[in-house]
Order: C-alpha cells, then structure tokens, then sequence
C-alpha cells in the first residue's frame, strides 16, 4: 500500500498495551476516521494496526483496553479498506504476549467459526468478548472482594507458561501472591491454574505425540486434573483459615503437589498411567438404594445455593446427585442469608423427593438458624410468607438435623462458589 507523506509527521503517538499517548496538541478522539493521522496511529508497530498485549498493564484496565483495540483493528479495516482475508491477518499481527498463545493455541475448528462472521465489526467484537472472558474471567470478579482478588491477581496473568520448565517461575508467584490473602485464593486460584492448563494441548501434540484423535480423551482427564488442583488449593484455604496453619508449611504443601505432577508430565508413559489411574478412581454419581443411609448437605452465600445428596458407607460418604442454583438480583439484595441457606434446604427436599419422601434422612447444614427455621411453629405475622410456605412443604419429610462446622460442608460450598462446576 502507498504510504502518505503525511506518515512522517511528527505527532506519531506512542503506545503502552493499546492505549494512546499523543503528542501534546493532538487529541485522537478529535481526530476523523478518514484522516492522515489515524493512519499513522495505526502503523507504528505492525504493518496494520494497534497492538494488544496485556501482559505489561495494569489489570484493572484490561476491559477498558479490549475495548480500544477492538475499536482500533475497525478503524484499520476501514481505514485501510481491507477485505476479510486482510483482516484477519491485521488481527493476528496484533496480538502479543498470553493473548498471541491464547489464539495460537485455538483449535482450527474454532478459528474458523469465529472468523466466519457476518462482517469484520461482529468478528472484532467477537473476539473481544472471548479475550475478556479469558483474562477477566466468566464472573470470577465480582461482588465486594473484587478488588482485593485483583490486586494478587494482577501479577499470576502476566505469565506465560511456554513449557512445563516454567512451572517453578509459577510456583514464584504462587508463593508470592497466593498466600498474602484467602480471598485472592478463592477468588484467583480457579482462573490461576486454567492458564497453566491452556498450552498443554499443543505440548502434548508436539512433545509427547498424543494422535489428534486421541486429544478429546487426554483434554478431558487434563480437564478432571486441572480441576483437582483447584481443589488441593480451596482445600489449602480452608485449612490455613480453620486451622490457622503457618504460612509456610501451607506453601510447601501445595508447592510440593505442583511439582510432583509437572514430574509427572515429563514421563510419557508415567503420565498416561497416572491419567488412567485417576480417571478409574473417580467418584461415579449413581441411584440411591432403599437400604442406603442418605444425607443431605446444603450451603447458600450472596449469589448462589446448591446442595449435596450422599450415601454412607464404611469409609464414609459418596456422592449421589447435586444441585446449585442463581438467586435472582432481587432476591441476592433483598433477602437476608438465613432466608438464603432455607431456600437451599427447600430447593433440594423439592428436587429428590422420590429418594427423601420414602425413609429418613440427614441434614447437614452450616447455619445454626436453619435448624430454627424448620422445627419452630412460625408466627404468620412475624415471618414472611414464603417462609412459611417452605416450611410447611418441608415437614413432609422426616429427617435429623445436624449443624455442622462450614469447613465440614466443603462440597455444598464448593458448589456455591464460581469455579464450582
């Protein structure tokens, strides 16, 4: 393309991540579209466009910055008057750092339905809502405790795992940021580990030569083991809140995890023993005897309710059946939580009454007012109706209520949590 002599002027801006510093006397967002100018802003350091690299920035300006590069590569399609092929290659040149691997690691077939869009402005939005998702997580961020999970976070997504011999420079930051608060744990940890397990398709492809065919397979047990360090590391949380473990010793436990499985990834033959072993072992949901000893767990916060129906056995409880749910808007503002932890109570008795109405059972919950709740006679002019109403559907069913301590309840609450499922 024949360059513009106005490309030389000399209020060509600079750029950190894809935010804009001009020149003092020129303001972009002044500027026409069709300008000289925009197109010396789009030009600096690819042939096409504005770069997004959002490994060098701040975390809490990320949305914001996906926004601006998405509003850049439309400039530059228009502006430069690309057709689709064109395009597309403006938008691979424009990704740098975990965003470029993130893409480079996008099965074809995704590629592709993501590129086949009605025009160039649906596929740039497009692309912009899945790297928000990827970097600022489906909901991992939100309520009260946002900002502090982001202050730890901030430093875990500025990494990139390029082979498995980066895992102690992970195991660094893990032992830097994860321990400072709980609530970075809780909150960061889930999205934490789905960055360390996002390149292993492709290492697994290349290094241990897994058949494409055989890749839904491994990506499933990687899924369930991703899944189980999520779970080591909630697990290390509630120890170090509950048993006020030292620091250090928490951080060895949990390190120590790490690298044994990152040995395990070394060995070929190791890894796929292991896989095999893992998957055998797991606990399988099935349908409840008339023999079996049921209990019931249930778990509510400001957003979420689930519950837990189990069996006992020698060795203790295997699970049966779950169940979660979302309070609405209303109900997560309005309704107070011991209303909250009731709703959960009724929501399970009304989802397995076949297995409950029949033999009694036991309740397990965290919250000492629910057993209040369900055993007082309430007053209709001192509770609200619906109390009322779960309560009398709830006294069809025969049961025994124990009031456990919340980091007995670990299932229900797993459940109620973000990366719960």
């Amino acid at each position: 393309m024949r360059e513009s002599a106005d490309f030389h002027t000399n209020a060509t801006p600079t750029f950190v991540g894809t935010r804009l510093r001009e020149n003092p006397g020129r303001n972009p967002r002044r500027a026409p579209e069709n300008t000289p100018w925009v197109r010396t802003m789009l030009q600096p350091l690819h042939p096409y466009g504005a770069v997004l690299n959002l490994d060098v920035i701040d975390f809490r300006n990320i949305e914001k910055l996906i926004d601006e590069w998405v509003a850049a590569i439309k400039i530059a399609a228009t502006t430069l008057e690309l057709d689709k092929k064109n395009f597309i290659k403006l938008v691979e040149l424009s990704l740098e750092g975990s965003v470029k691997i993130g893409w480079d690691n996008t099965p074809a077939d995704t590629k592709a339905s993501i590129l086949a869009g009605d025009s160039k402005s649906a596929i740039a939005d497009l692309l912009g809502r899945l790297i928000k998702i990827h970097f600022i997580g489906d909901g991992y961020f939100e309520g009260s405790r946002a900002e502090k999970a982001r202050e730890y976070a901030q430093a875990l997504f500025s990494l990139e795992l390029r082979s498995i011999c980066a895992i102690d420079e992970y195991i660094y930051w893990f032992r830097k940021y994860f321990f400072q608060s709980r609530v970075a744990m809780e909150v960061a940890a889930p999205m934490f580990f789905a960055k360390i397990c996002s390149p292993w398709r492709e290492m697994l492809i290349q290094s241990y030569k897994v058949p494409e065919g055989q890749m839904d397979s491994v990506a499933r047990r990687m899924s369930f083991l991703k899944d189980k360090l999520k779970d080591w590391c909630y697990q290390a949380s509630i120890q170090k809140n509950m048993k006020r473990l030292r620091g250090i010793e928490l951080q060895e436990h949990i390190v120590e995890k790490i690298r044994n499985f990152s040995d395990i990834l070394k060995d070929k033959k190791h890894l796929q023993s292991f896989l095999g072993v893992v998957c055998n072992n797991l606990p399988k949901l099935s349908i409840p005897q008339d023999e079996d000893e049921l209990v019931v767990y249930t778990d509510a916060n400001d957003y979420r309710w689930a519950a837990m129906l189990m069996k006992k056995t020698t060795i203790g409880e295997e699970p049966y059946r779950y169940t979660r749910g979302l309070f609405t808007e209303q109900q997560a503002q309005v309704w107070h939580i011991n209303e909250k932890e009731f709703f959960a109570v009724w929501k399970a008795f009304k989802k397995w009454p076949l297995f409950l109405l029949a033999k009694e059972f036991t309740l397990k919950v965290d919250n000492t007012n629910v057993k209040a709740f369900l055993k007082n006679k309430l007053e209709s002019k001192i509770e609200k109706a619906r109390i009322i109403r779960w309560q009398a559907e709830c006294q069809y069913y025969c049961y025994n209520i124990v009031v456990i301590k919340s980091h007995e309840n670990i299932l229900a609450d797993f459940l109620t949590r973000d990366g719960g499922i």
